[in-house]
C-alpha cells in the first residue's frame, strides 16, 4: 500500500559544520590522505571509516552530502553505524568471519542499507 506522507527534502550545507561524528572521523582520515594511483582519495585503508571513495577535489563536497544523509537518516530513526575492517589471528584466519567489513551502512525498517560516496570530481 502507498502512502502519501511526504518527508522533509535532505538539504545538503554549503560548508561542514557541527560534523557527524564519523563524518569528523573521515575528514581527519582524508585530510591525511593522499590520492591513490587511481587518482581517488580513499576512506577505507587499514580503519574501520565511511566508504568514500572521492576525487581529491570532491573531498569537502563529498562529506557534507554524506554529513546531510547521515544526519537526517538518524533523525528518522535509523541508526548509522560502520562495520569493523577485517581481523586476523596469528594464523592468518579471519577472526570476524560473517559480519561485513568496512561497511557504511543504515538499518531502515530492519534491513541494513549499505551506502558508498563515489565522486570523480567531473561535472560539478
Amino acid at each position: 500500500m502507498a502512502s502519501n506522507v511526504t518527508e522533509p527534502l535532505i538539504e545538503v550545507s554549503p560548508t561542514l559544520q557541527d560534523p557527524h561524528p564519523l563524518v569528523a572521523a573521515a575528514f581527519r582520515r582524508l585530510s591525511q590522505t593522499r590520492a591513490g594511483r587511481d587518482g581517488y582519495a580513499k576512506c577505507r585503508e587499514g580503519a574501520s571509516c565511511l566508504a568514500v571513495h572521492v576525487a581529491p577535489s570532491s573531498v569537502d563536497r563529498a562529506l557534507r552530502i554524506m554529513d546531510a544523509l547521515l544526519k537526517s537518516c538518524e533523525a528518522r530513526g535509523f541508526p548509522v553505524e560502520v562495520t569493523d575492517i577485517a581481523r586476523f589471528d596469528a594464523r592468518g584466519t579471519r577472526i570476524n568471519a560473517g559480519v561485513p567489513i568496512n561497511k557504511t551502512r543504515l538499518l531502515i525498517h530492519g534491513q541494513w542499507v549499505t551506502v558508498k560516496t563515489t565522486h570523480s570530481g567531473r561535472g560539478e
